[in-house]
This record gives structure tokens, sequence and C-alpha cells, in this order.
């Protein structure tokens, strides 16, 4: 390394250097620089337990004659050019010396490190001091905000002229921090500049220039690079742990008590001391200091915590903080199934909640899912979606294939990086889902009735059977007699399906079983036997409450003439009302009340009209017995805006009667001044809230049932019940953002206020980890917004606000937070109001800012205010000439389309008064990844059941953060990576096989485009089937299904799809505090 050294004197001086103190190395260095007519700077290594592994620079500020030294401007900017310290006289006054020393016990020092001092260290604007005669050569900034910054770069410098900007700074300019090291850009602001401060290694003290495109200098500023303490790890379980703490400044209180100085974590200090700290020759603290296994100790709340070093209990010191995050694991709280769980051979969802999760994962994208336990059908994978996230609970849903066996699925859910100082392991949750083995069932049974002498052919369908095959066939009987002739057509792990032919009976007519059996496993189904020649039907009332007491109408056929009837109802007699002789003789009865052996919906019951002389002689026919609705669930929807009753079945309900049908008045007053019912489906009954509500999960609420019957109304009404309400399984997290100032002067107040959509029964949490006194003033505070007053602030110190909205559901939003600067010279105050999240790419965007002088505000500061916006990607500001987006005023439109879906970027506006004072707010945007758009052109359709080419067109399906919804449609994007999959479901609940060989499972590309060849399929007495497509990018995935109505002839394919697009698009935006939304579409006419 060469040796870099400069010195200045007016009369008989010298400078001297030794050892490693005057050497400069990129890698390992130390350099000084003094000047002196008697004296000189040395640095020499020490023999103590301490021992250096890498050296530092170290640089002081001093009028003493032992070290200080002056030149002119031009020696300034000639030596910033040449050496690592310089000193000049046309601002500041900056000499140095410089020694070195390390430890190797308990203290280590890091590689390349340096640590500064200087008298003018502060993050408030300065006016550095007039500059002696001669005149500097170059014009030199009056103000620069902040004068210094942190090694790691990326902040917003603000470099202000008192005689406004120099001659020949333009956009083309660039600025040097320090010394051989090249320009970076600046944007113009007035009369001065706002520039991008890039990294470096080098701590000091610098006289910044401000160069045109030939290296020439334009004009001069101070500048230093400081580096903030650091901890590692940077996050400890609430336990606790062991870490290693590195400052690069001297601590608070160290020279009044340099043997007893603690690590403070937040207001605890570590358990005993760091013992005695590394110093030089000189008696001098050693920096940096690293000092090792310093035990953090344990908190009671999880979040960031300030980490200091104070000796002699002294407060925070220094200008630069750091800070250690506590972090309480992961743990799952409810595995919920849904949709009735998991079954052998069906693929279900699965909804995991876990509270704490991981701050690294960011949504679906961030986590790792696996898989464990049955063998998976097909080879299918799982996937996962989130539903919600917050800091403190995250709800995902896990979509899980088809199982063939019955053992539990083992879920386990990974972040994709761990949170710092922990591991990955550490970070990962375990549930488990049981799957169930589904009961046997039959399907399918054409015909389902039969005469006693048999002979009948008989189709039967069993679900979930285990497999047969043609030299082990299953066994079928009817009533207990076993069927001759059984003909296996197919069977797989889904469905069995058999021909069987009834065989004679002996026992006479009447309701029997049909049973079809399989390695030990029986599914069975209601047979009716009749006498041969006799039948009955039955022509009115087939359909009735279980309460009875309905008349119906029975044909009957076949019986000799003159025969006296004896009707039975599931057993139980029905009285005849009236009979009517003739070819067929028509009988009125009066249907007996049923009482089911288990609750359904609807049960099918069989009538038995028989000989009242011989029972034996009898037909039947199939009568429907409705129990009435009732009412399953009744729940919150996530955001707690509306109550959702469901029931068990479609109901009579339509359209938005009064609530008053259902709810007494002085019950419905817990629902609000005016709430609106609206019946969103046949079996949902949806209650929209409105101001002055009170209803929360777990009250109880009566309910009328009196207008609410079957969908036929022949159920007839239920019994009034009591309403359960509860909180939704997913909880919509608020939204919110603090919006407020960066900057005040110390004679100002800094009002800060929570914008967003939180909800009813809204709490905010307001906290400050920085600082104590701020922390103190405003922890209980619990509205949704505070007042600091800048006199409460450290000149020059940033301090971080935080706050957390949550709502009567008990949804906390993500911590909002701020930083607030009082600064020495006071600036406007500035503060900027922006849409809240989340933000989308196809939604614009917009911002406002407002500013307010500060009342200590210097003259002319009124004159004029200039607003200028730079929008750039990434969560670092960029200087304008590398924006996504920029704009001048005081407000900002991001159109849609110009962020990109899962990313961030930077938004910041820089405002400067007529004085020349600059003030800024930033703001980091993250646009959200939006789900895929899946579009099935066409929609439901009638097709022949024999028709070779039905087609299935999802080309249309797009990524909105890809392309817009416009020109995905018109075909001038092309969404690319979206892979497709589809599936066919049966109308009895099967999956669509082949009508060919085995009869397999069908199956289908992975195509945007799909032709259905309907008649290759097994769709006997089938009334449609479903198609379903799914599509999937990354960890998103999106379904959509269509239904295809299978018809007996050829039809003309008739489908409706939306082929006009416009730009114009229209959005209620805000939220309501009552009322609800209805949206009408009229064209020519009214219509």
């Amino acid at each position: 390394s060469s040796s870099r050294s400069s010195s200045s004197s007016s009369s008989s001086s010298s400078s001297s250097s030794s050892s490693s103190a005057s050497s400069y190395s990129s890698s390992s260095s130390s350099s000084s620089s003094s000047s002196s007519s008697d004296s000189s700077s040395s640095s020499s290594s020490s023999a103590s337990s301490f021992s250096s592994s890498s050296s530092s620079s170290s640089s002081s500020s001093s009028s003493s004659s032992s070290s200080s030294s002056s030149s002119s401007s031009s020696s300034s900017v000639s030596s910033s050019s040449s050496s690592h310290s310089s000193s000049s006289s046309s601002s500041s006054s900056v000499s140095s010396s410089s020694s070195s020393h390390s430890s190797s016990s308990s203290f280590s020092s890091s590689s390349s490190s340096s640590s500064s001092s200087s008298s003018s260290s502060s993050s408030s604007p300065i006016a550095p001091t007039p500059a002696p005669t001669p005149a500097p050569l170059f014009p030199h900034a009056s103000m620069v905000d902040p004068v210094f910054a942190e090694a790691s770069g990326g902040q917003v410098v603000v470099v202000t002229f008192a005689n406004g900007l120099p001659s020949g700074i333009d956009a083309s300019s660039r600025v040097v921090f320090w010394p051989g090291t090249a320009g970076v850009a600046l944007d113009v602001l007035g009369s001065g500049f706002s520039v991008v401060c890039p990294s470096t290694d080098a701590l000091g003290t610098f006289v910044g220039t401000v160069r045109d495109a030939a290296g020439g200098v334009l004009a001069t500023f101070d500048f230093a690079f400081k580096r903030s303490p650091t901890v590692s790890p940077g996050a400890v379980a609430m336990s606790g742990g062991l870490v290693t703490v590195t400052f690069y400044e001297e601590p608070a209180g160290y020279k009044s008590n340099p043997g007893n100085c603690k690590v403070v974590f937040g207001t605890t200090p570590q358990a005993g001391t760091l013992g005695v700290l590394p110093t030089n020759a000189d008696g001098n603290l050693t920096l940096p200091v690293s000092a090792e296994l310093v035990p953090a100790p344990a908190q009671s709340s999880p979040g960031p915590y300030l980490v200091y070093v104070s000796c002699g209990g002294a407060g925070p010191g220094g200008e630069l903080s750091t800070s250690i995050t506590y972090v309480r694991m992961p743990s799952v709280t409810a595995v919920n199934p849904e949709g009735g769980g998991c079954l052998v051979f069906s693929g279900c969802t699965v909804l995991v909640k876990v509270a704490d999760p991981p701050s690294t994962v960011a949504g679906a994208e961030s986590l790792s899912l696996g898989v464990s336990g049955p063998t998976l059908l097909d080879g299918a994978s799982p996937y996962l979606e989130v539903l919600q996230l917050s800091s403190a609970e995250m709800a995902v849903r896990v979509h899980l294939p088809a199982a063939q066996t019955a053992a539990p699925f083992s879920i386990t859910l990974a972040p994709a990086a761990a949170v710092g100082g922990f591991t990955v392991a550490q970070m990962t949750v375990t549930a488990s889902a049981a799957v169930s083995a589904p009961f046997p069932v039959v399907q399918r049974l054409a015909p389902s009735i039969a005469p006693i002498s048999g002979g009948v052919l008989v189709t039967l369908v069993a679900g979930w059977l285990p497999p047969s095959t043609r030299r082990a066939l299953p066994t079928v009987t009817f009533g207990g007699v076993d069927s001759a002739s059984v003909t296996l057509s197919y069977s797989d792990d889904f469905a069995t399906e058999v021909v069987a032919e009834v065989p004679a009976i002996s026992a006479g007519a009447g309701v029997t079983q049909v049973s079809v059996s399989s390695g030990g496993a029986s599914a069975t189904a209601d047979f009716k036997l009749t006498t041969p020649g006799l039948s009955v039907s039955c022509g009115a009332g087939c359909v009735t409450g279980v309460s009875g007491g309905t008349q119906a109408t029975l044909d009957v056929e076949g019986f000799p003439a003159g025969t006296s009837y004896l009707v039975t109802v599931g057993g139980n007699t029905a009285q005849i009302t009236a009979a009517v002789s003739g070819a067929t003789d028509r009988l009125t009865v009066t249907l007996p009340a049923y009482a089911p052996a288990a609750a359904s919906t609807e049960h099918a019951v069989w009538a038995t009209v028989a000989s009242a002389s011989d029972a034996s002689v009898s037909a039947a026919v199939e009568l429907t017995y409705r129990e009435a609705p009732t009412v399953l669930s009744s729940v919150f929807e996530a955001a707690g805006m509306t109550v959702t009753v469901t029931f068990d079945q479609d109901t009579n309900g339509q359209g938005a009667p009064s609530c008053l049908s259902y709810f007494l008045l002085t019950v419905l007053s817990a629902f609000g001044d005016a709430p609106k019912c609206v019946w969103t489906s046949p079996s949902a009954l949806t209650i929209t809230l409105s101001s002055g509500a009170t209803l929360v999960p777990g009250d109880r609420v009566p309910f009328i049932m009196g207008a609410v019957s079957s969908l036929d109304t022949l159920s007839g009404a239920g019994a009034d019940t009591q309403l359960t309400v509860l909180a939704p399984d997913v909880k919509q997290a608020p939204t919110i953002l603090l919006m407020g100032p960066n900057g005040i002067g110390a004679c100002d107040t800094a009002s800060l206020t929570v914008e967003g959509t939180v909800g009813r029964g809204a709490s905010y949490a307001w906290s400050c980890f920085d600082n104590s006194g701020v922390d103190a003033l405003i922890r209980s505070q619990t509205g949704s917004s505070v007042s600091i007053p800048g006199m409460a602030l450290p000149i020059g110190i940033p301090v971080t606000i935080s706050v957390v909205a949550s709502n009567f559901l008990g949804a906390a939003s993500a911590p909002s937070t701020i930083k607030i600067t009082a600064k020495s010279v006071p600036p406007p105050v500035v503060s900027m109001a922006l849409d809240p999240e989340p933000y989308k790419r196809n939604q614009g965007i917009t911002a406002f800012a407002s500013v307010v002088l500060s009342a200590c505000a210097p003259a002319g500061a009124d004159s004029q205010v200039s607003f200028s916006w730079v929008v750039s990607e990434g969560a670092l500001p960029l200087p304008a000439g590398q924006a996504v987006l920029t704009a001048e005023g005081s407000s900002i439109y991001i159109p849609p389309g110009t962020l990109k879906g899962g990313s961030e970027y930077h938004l910041r506006c820089t405002v400067v008064d007529g004085a020349g004072t600059a003030a800024r707010v930033e703001r980091v945007i993250r646009v959200s990844s939006a789900p895929i758009v899946v579009s099935l052109r066409g929609g439901d359709r009638l097709a022949f059941r024999g028709s070779t080419g039905v087609t299935l067109d999802a080309s249309q399906s797009y990524d909105p953060d890809q392309c817009g919804e416009a020109a995905a449609k018109d075909g001038t994007c092309a969404s690319t990576g979206i892979v497709y999959g589809w599936e066919c479901a049966l109308s009895s609940g099967g999956k669509c096989r082949s009508s060919a060989g085995s009869r397999a499972v069908a199956s289908f590309g992975a195509l945007s485009v799909l032709s259905v060849d309907l008649s290759q399929m097994s769709l006997e007495g089938e009334s449609h089937v479903d198609m379903t497509v799914s599509a999937r990018k990354g960890a998103r995935v999106s379904t959509a299904s269509l239904r295809i109505a299978l018809a007996e002839r050829a039809v003309e394919e008739v489908l409706v799809s939306m082929q006009a697009y416009t730009a114009t698009r229209v959005s209620f935006v805000g939220s309501a505090a009552s009322g609800g939304y209805s949206w009408s579409i009229s064209g020519g006419g009214g219509q």
C-alpha cells in the first residue's frame, strides 16, 4: 500500500508517520493527516492482550497546536482527490490525527472498517462557518441535509447554495463524495440539488465536489460517512440469546466510566458488563469494537428493540443507532378441513392458521409446501394460497390431491428464507389432516323397480368399493337373494359398475334392498319389488313436508275391478279420502307424517297400494318428503361488514325483503340503524350492517323462520331458532398507512394520522422502539392520530413511529411506520397522503403532498414553494434519471400498468421553500401480485351427448401482472408461463370416463384450448358434465368451471361471450358507514 499523508504549514513544520498509521490500502488501512510546527502524529501496536485483526481509520477535529492544519480552498480540493482525510479552511476546518489498536480477546475489529467523529456531525441541516479570506475558488454549499449518511448508502441528500445554483451545474453534472471515486448523478432542485449517496467502506468527513463532464470542479460541500452499530444475529427468540455487538463511536459515559459498559436491549441491560474495552497506546478507545457473546435478555413482547452501549448508566449516545428483533416462533393454531374433510380418492382443501408467521414471508411465493403421508393419485402436486397475512397471523389454504389410502396428510409450511439468526427448520411448522375412507355408496341404479318375478337387468354404479376383477366379481343381491348373472363393466379406485339380473323374489312385493359387495365392503340402496301386471303412479301432491297432512293423487292400474285398497306410506297408513274407479283407479289420500331416521333435506319414501284382502298383491311408487330448512351457520364475512346466514338447502327466499321478516325490531338494532337483508342465493341470506351496529362474534340472535321454507314451499316453515354469529375463519386485516412529515423544526409539532380501512371498533396501538421518551408520550394513545412536539425529539436523530390497527373481529394490520427527524434549521413540514393498500398493477395510485411552513421558518420561506416527485423501482431511492416516473406539482398520479406486480417502488417528494430550505417525504409502495384471471369463452352450454367435438377455450386467460385486461383480450399482449389443467365430473358425482375398454377415467392435455369428445365418454343416465380448468403460474392458481348440459339430439351451439371492451371503468372508492351497493346497465329505450 502506498503512503498517503498531507501536511501544510506557514512556518517550520514537520509531519511524521510510523507503522501502519500512515499507510493506505483498500482492505485494511489506517490513514491520518496532521500539520504542526513542533509535533507529530504517530500510530503503533500495543503488546497487550488485544491484537489487531484489521486496522481502522479515526478522524478527529482539533484546534490544538499538536495536530491542526488549515489551507485554502484550492488546497482543499486538490487534497481531496489524493488523500483519505483532508482539511479545508473554505468551509469548516478539518484536521485529524489517528491511531489504531485492536483487541483479539472478547473484542474484535471488523475488516476494512472506519470510524469518525467530526465537529459538524449532525443529521440536521447545518450552515457551515463562512470561509476566511482568501475567498474560495468554488462556490461552497450553505446547507447540507443531512450532513452525514450511513456508509451503506442509499440516502437522499439535499445540497443548497445561499447564492443560488452555481453556474454550470445541471443534470449532466456528477457528485464526487470522497476522493478518487466515480461521481453519481444529481437532480437539480431550485438553488441546489439532491443526490442519492453511494455506499462506501471509507468513514470520515470529506469535502465533496460537484464536477462537470470533463471532471472540472463546479462547487464543494462538506459531508461525512458513518457506520451504524451492528448486532449479529439481528433477531433472537423471546428467551434471548448470545449476540455480537459492533460499535463505531465512543459510547455515552465512556470517559467517566470506562470499566462499567453494558449493552442495553430496549430498556433492559445485559447481564454483567463488557469488561475492559480495548484502548491504544495513548489510552484512547480503539474503534470499532466488537463485543462477542453478549447475552441478550428475554423480552415479553415480540418486535424491534433499540440496542446501544451505555457506560455508567448513561442513555443512548451517538447519531446512528441499531436494533434487534425479538421473534416469537411460528405455531399452528388451527387446522380446518373444508367441504366435509379429506376422503380417499377425492381431492380436498385444508385451512391452516399460523400464529406469528416469519417476517420473511410476503406471500405464497415465499412459502415452501411439503406434503407427505398417503400416496397421491396420478402424480398430482399439492399447492397453497395465502388468504391472510399479518405479523400476528397467517391463514393458508392447502390444496391436496386425491389420496389412495386413508393415511393422514402431514403438511409442512416453511419460509423460503429464515429470519436472520434462525434456520428454516426453526421457522417451519407442521400440521396434520386426517383422511377418511368414504363410505361405499350406490351412485346410480337404473331401473330402481322390478317385478317379483325378476328377469330385469339393472345397472348399478357403486362408488368407493374396493376394486373388483372379472375373476373376482362383486356380489349383487336383491332382497337378500343373489343375482345369478352379474357382469362387470369396470372397476377402479373410484367406482365399480355392474349389470345384474333381478332374481325371482318369493317374499313378495314391497320395498327391499339391493346390495353390491366387494372386498368386504358393501353399498346398498332401496329397491322396489312389484306384483307383475300391477302399477301405481303419483299424479299430484307427490312432494310434501315431513309433517304430512297434504293430499296426494295415486293412479292404480292392473288390480281387479272392485278391489278395496290399503295405502301405506313409509309403513304408516294413509287415509283414502276419495276413490274413482275406471280403467285406471284414482285414489286421493291424505299423506301421514314421516319421522326420518336421519336428518336430510329430503327423503324418498315408498307409497304402497295393496289389496285390502291380500297385502302381497301390491304396487308402489316413490314420494318425496321434504324437511323444512334449518340454519347451518351465521358468520361474519372477512371484513365484518356483513353477516351471512346459510341454510341447509335452497329456500323460497329471494330479493331484498325487509329484515323485519326475520328479526324482531328490538333485535334488529344490533345490526345498526338501517341494515339491509338480501338473498344472495336461495340458500344464503346476507345482512349488511350499518352505522350503529353493535353485533360481535358470539352474540345470539333470535331468527324468525315463519317466512322460510323449501324452494318449492312444500316443506312448510321451520321452527324459529337462535343464530350464534361466528367470527370468520379468515379475517381481512385492516390496511393502513401512517401519514405525517419526515422532518420538522424544534418549534413545530408533527401531526401523524392513520388512513385506510380498519372497520368497526377500530383501535390503534402506537409505539416508538428507538426513543423511550417518545414511546412514553404515544403508547397510551388509542386513536387514529397523535401529535409529537418537536421539542420532544432529539435534534438530528431520527425516531421511528409505528402504529398497528385492529378491529372488533380481532384482525390486526401490519405495522405502518414513519421516521421523523427534528432539524436545527427548520424545514417545511411536508406530509404525504397516499392511496391505501393494496396496490395493484391495473390500478392507478394518487399521492398528494401538503406543506406547512415551519413556525421558525427563515424570512422569504413563503415566497415560493416547489415540489418534485420521483418514483423508482426498488425499496431504495434512485436519481430522477433512473426513475419509472417523475412529476412536478403538489400531487402525482401513477397510471395503471406503470408498476409491475410483485415489485417494490420508492416514492419520494422533495419540497423547497422560498428560502431554499428543502424537505422530503418518502414511502415504499409494494405492488401485490394479482391472481391469474381465467376466462372460459362461452360459459355454460347445451351439447348433444354424442357430439365429437365440444370446444372449450381458456386461451384468453391472462396474468394481470404481465398484461392488462384489454391487451390480453385484443391479443396485443400474451401472458407467458401459464400451465393449464382440466377435470371432468359427472352429474351423479363421479369422474368422467371413457366408454371404451376398461372405462378409464378421462384425462386431458395441458392445453389452453380443449376439444371434448362426448361420444367417447360413458354418459348413460347423466344430465350434465362439469368441466373445470385450472391456470397455474408459480404459486398462483386460479380455476373456472362451466356446465355442459347433455341433449338427446344434435343442437345448435350458442355461446355468449364478452367480446367488446372499453377503457371506461366505474368503481366506488372508499368506505361507507352504511348502505349497500346496487349496479345496473341500461341501453336504448331504457332497457
